[in-house]
């Protein structure tokens, strides 16, 4: 599994992966709140890979 990079805002390196619902994901950065996933921006066939691979090539 590809790890999580660092907040893009913040710089935190340790942002979290947490599991909204079903098979939804989302990364959260616990210093800035900054996140990603979990909405219908994100897709609901999200899986942990993907939604840890969208963020870390998402645009800041």
């Amino acid at each position: 599994m590809e790890k999580v990079k660092p907040c893009p805002f913040c710089g935190n390196e340790f942002p979290t992966i947490t599991k909204c619902y079903g098979n939804i994901y989302r990364v959260v950065c616990p210093q800035c709140q900054t996140y990603f996933g979990c909405d219908c921006t994100a897709g609901h066939d999200e899986s942990k890979e993907k939604t840890i691979e969208r963020w870390n090539n998402r645009v800041s």
